[in-house]
Parts: structure tokens; sequence; C-alpha cells
């Protein structure tokens, strides 16, 4: 049932021998073993324990050590996200939520920031039912209308990519509507942002007249306030409809939105603008 691997190292030689071993283990024992694998993972790092956050935030997880499990396992999380392992980091803030929920140490807002991080890694696995589940959850945490706009875009956002479009351009009118009375640079960029992401779902519904006119409605509010993300978007939306039409400006403004993704690191974006260089390229023979 056992193998060596490596010095001072055993296995289980199939994983149903281990669940079965482990299952039948008191539940004292299966909450001290984990915690003694953690402590012996610890040792082998050199100082840097930090290194191993995800095994270390999955044993002290099954040890039911909820401060240390918060801490690794957000560690972990954004390692894994950043590296486009949505599914690991989806799984890693799970348990970090798990965890700090049990902690009196750990505010709302802390709380707030990890559900709509889970909720951006489960968007971007195509999870969409329980990004909007995240997101919600991440929506009762905060007061500031900023904040719940925000979380609104994000749920316009995975709507759109689950194509309920007249749900995703519910969640955006609201957004803008949270922040209509407020006088300030952030909310006109919640502003820009709803108006470019409705044009978005426009185009997505074929209405070409209707996206034209909305992106040129973000493109002046983003303009007021610097907001490059709805520039960039509202722009891209442009381009398509005039690449449509087979207008000869679609080039200018294809060019002005990738410079724009560019400038904000936006690899989604650079992305669609390179792909839709290549069809203009197309119909120009190039």
């Amino acid at each position: 049932f056992i193998e060596v691997s490596g010095e001072g190292r055993y296995r289980f030689r199939t994983a149903m021998v281990r669940d079965v071993a482990y299952d039948g283990l008191s539940f004292r024992r299966r909450e001290e073993l984990p915690r003694r694998a953690a402590k012996a993972i610890e040792h082998t790092t050199d100082g840097s324990p930090e290194d191993a956050a995800d095994q270390l935030a999955m044993h002290y997880h099954l040890g039911n050590d909820h401060e240390t499990t918060w801490h690794y396992a957000l560690i972990a999380a954004e390692r894994a996200a950043k590296a486009f392992a949505n599914s690991e980091a989806a799984t890693q803030y799970e348990r970090a939520l798990a965890a700090g929920r049990r902690l009196p140490d750990v505010d709302g807002q802390a709380l707030s920031a990890a559900w709509t991080k889970l909720g951006d890694v489960r968007e971007q696995a195509g999870r969409f039912d329980d990004a909007l589940d995240a997101y919600r959850h991440a929506s009762r945490l905060v007061d500031d209308p900023i904040e719940k706009a925000e979380l609104l875009l994000k749920r316009a956002s995975a709507r759109e990519r689950a194509a309920e479009y007249p749900m995703a351009l519910r969640e955006a009118t609201l957004a803008a509507g949270t922040v209509s009375e407020l006088d300030q640079s952030r909310a006109g960029r919640i502003v820009a942002r709803a108006a470019a992401f409705q044009a978005t779902v426009r185009l997505r519904q074929g209405r070409l007249s209707q996206a034209f006119q909305r992106a040129a409605f973000a493109v002046e509010a983003a303009s007021d306030v610097d907001e490059k993300e709805a520039l960039a978007q509202a722009s891209s939306v442009m381009a398509w409809t005039k690449v449509m039409d087979d207008d000869p400006s679609a080039h200018a403004l294809s060019e002005r939105a990738l410079g724009l993704y560019e400038d904000i690191g936006d690899l989604v974006g650079q992305n669609n603008m390179t792909n839709n260089h290549g069809v203009l390229a197309y119909y120009d023979n190039r």
C-alpha cells in the first residue's frame, strides 16, 4: 500500500487507499495529521513557507487551523490567478473564505475583496452562475456606492459572457444609477464604463446603430475623466461597427483601441483588437 518517494518520504500507491485510510481516522486524528504535515512542509522551505502556500493552505484547511489557512490560501490564490490557473485560484479563495468567516479579526472589507476575486476567477473559468453568486456575497458586505456599482458591472460582465443580454444591460444600468447622484471622478468613470459595456452588448445583439451611439457617448464620458478602460472598449465597438459598414475609418479606430488596451495591460482587449486587424487586412486583400 505504501511506497518510498524520496529520502524520508513515503506515499500511498493509490488515491483510493489513501482516502479509505483517511476516512477511517477519528476526527481528532484527521485534524492532527494535516497540521503535522503542514509543519513538516514549513521546515523544508528554507525560511520561505509562502513558496509552498498551496500545499500549506490545503493541510491547514484540513486541520481546521482557520487563521493560518486564511493566510496561506490567499497567497496561493493570488499566485494561481496570476498564472491563469483559475480553477486552482477558485479553490484557494473558497478555502480562504471558509476560514475567514470564522475569524473575528477578518472584517467585511477583507471578506468582500476575497469574494470579489473569487467571482473574477470563476468568471474567467466560465463558471458564470458561480461568479454571480460570489459577487452577490461581496455586495452584501459593502456600503460604498462606488464599490456596489463596481460589483454590478462585474455581474453585468458575467451575464454578457453567458449571453444573458437583457439582464446584462439591466445590471449595467443599475451600476450607472447607483452613482448618479455622486459628483466625483470615480462616479464618472463608472458611468463611462457602464455605457461602453452597454455598447458592447448592443453590438453582440447586432444592433449596430445603437451600439455606435452608446459607444460615442462612452467615449465622451470617458475622455472627461480619463477612463482608459471604457475609452478602449468604446473605441473597439465603434471600430467594429465601421468594419460592418465597410467604412475606412475602422482602421484608425481599431489602432486607437489597440493602443489603449496596451496602455492598460488588457491582454484580452489586445487579443480582440489584433484579431480585428487581421480581419481588416483580409478585407483589404493584405
